[in-house]
């Protein structure tokens, strides 16, 4: 079997504060944007809701129409290896593709500002945690599961229809809004893999050619499928409550044999798709309750990028069609094709049961 890409040597995706690969710096500084000191913008607060290697996330908030409302502000750290140069350069290409993104299940990212030595990224507050906090509650039913599941690949989507690969994702990158919508955070490893062409004579954007990034190890690789295959690691996690290996090498055994299941189809059966009645016979399927499911995400993780799933054709498949899912609806790849993520809307409470105890109680 041929060398696999880097898609497939990806670390294992584990909730953990441990530091993510080096980030790549722009070329440019966003224009026509002015920096403000984050005092001027909002009271800060002494609540810490989230701090790691590279960032500190803390509560601010301001009044808006007379309503104190309140944000989550991301301070950038800058490690000691790091010039001021380079530190500002990672934070304008992180902010520039931030605040272009606007879809229920992608957070707003409203403000960019200073609180020396400090850059300070200022977004929408989503008070339940992230999905590692909701897995860890262990209260998460399968109907929630499945609607996670489909709000993650339609803000993933739609960032895809803008020419942009997330890169990171992962349970920590995602958080659920009071309204249980989940949401995509940090875009520091986002990378714009195609840009969008001038609209057309019916004012339709379609994107320009698709840029291919050079692989760490092997072969050049298209961004849009590691996303895929994180979704589908992500998924995994969500509906077996743990990741199916530790990393994605050959000393890891669950991997190996992984691995090993589809070198026997593949060598076997190298032309014919996978399908519920045909699939690589490993623990994998054997760990999700659903063999649609199953199914599904084995096609999202098949070994050579050019053979696995787009996001679009994961949203159109029946499985996911069907999923009752109460993220707003939003036509998250009308850039580059019609929507036919129609979906069947249902309104979920997925906060955690102290947290809506405590809401109901104010």
């Amino acid at each position: 079997m041929p060398h696999l890409t880097i898609q497939d040597e990806i670390k294992k995706l584990r909730c953990s504060d441990s530091p993510t690969v080096t980030r790549s710096p722009s070329p440019k500084k966003t224009e026509k944007y002015i920096v403000q000191k984050l005092r001027k913008q909002f009271e800060l607060t002494k609540d810490t809701i989230g701090d790691g290697s590279f960032s500190r996330v803390k509560i601010v908030h301001r009044k808006e129409q007379g309503t104190l409302v309140k944000y989550a502000a991301k301070f950038l750290n800058r490690e000691a290896k790091v010039s001021e140069q380079l530190y500002e350069e990672r934070a304008w290409k992180e902010f520039d593709i931030a605040r272009n993104l606007h879809h229920p299940n992608i957070a707003e990212v409203i403000s960019l500002c200073r609180h020396n030595p400090h850059l300070v990224f200022v977004m929408e507050h989503c008070q339940h945690g992230d999905l590692c906090d909701l897995m860890a509650k262990a209260t998460l039913r399968h109907g929630a599961k499945k609607c996670f599941f489909k709000q993650m690949l339609r803000g993933v989507a739609y960032m895809h229809s803008h020419g942009i690969a997330h890169h990171d994702i992962k349970p920590e990158n995602l958080v659920l809004a009071d309204d249980n919508v989940l949401k995509l955070i940090d875009f520091g490893l986002s990378e714009v893999f195609a840009d969008l062409l001038p609209p057309d004579s019916k004012g339709e954007r379609k994107l320009g050619p698709v840029r291919e990034f050079p692989a760490r190890l092997y072969d050049s690789y298209d961004a849009r499928a590691l996303d895929v295959w994180s979704c589908a690691i992500t998924a995994f996690a969500i509906f077996a409550g743990d990741v199916p290996w530790d990393l994605a090498d050959d000393e890891d055994k669950s991997y190996q044999a992984f691995r090993g299941s589809w070198q026997y189809l593949l060598e076997e059966y190298p032309d014919l798709p996978v399908t519920a009645d045909n699939f690589p016979l490993t623990t994998f399927a054997k760990a999700l309750p659903e063999k649609e499911l199953a199914t599904l995400l084995l096609r999202m993780l098949h070994p050579f990028p050019e053979k696995r799933m787009t996001i679009l054709e994961v949203l159109e498949d029946p499985w996911v069609q069907a999923i009752e899912c109460c993220s707003p609806e939003s036509n998250h790849s009308s850039t580059v094709r019609g929507d036919k993520d129609c979906g069947i809307p249902k309104m979920h409470d997925h906060r955690p049961l102290t947290d809506e105890l405590a809401s109901n109680s104010d």
